[in-house]
């Protein structure tokens, strides 16, 4: 049976493994940068409320989230064009 990549990185030296650690954070962050991450929010009036660049709330230069409502009568258009999908 193979080992895990926790097993793994758990027998490596202290010094190797706070490398491992220090560089999977950047990388998360930087993900986290360049995938323009948004939320949909659907109210019961059907309405859409989409919240934009997610990702930018962690900087301290831009703290403010992009707010993008849509109208009803676009959400009601997506959603015929979703249901023809299915």
């Amino acid at each position: 049976m193979g080992s895990s990549i926790d097993g793994v990185i758990a027998g490596l030296p202290k010094v190797r493994r706070d490398r491992i650690e220090t560089k999977a954070v950047r990388l998360a962050r930087e993900m986290i940068d360049h995938a323009e991450l948004s939320l949909v929010i659907h109210t019961k009036q059907g309405a859409e409320i989409v919240l934009q660049s997610l990702g930018d709330l962690g900087r301290k230069e831009n703290g403010a989230t992009k707010l993008r409502r849509v109208t009803t009568a676009r959400v009601t258009k997506r959603r015929a064009m979703l249901e023809g999908v299915k």
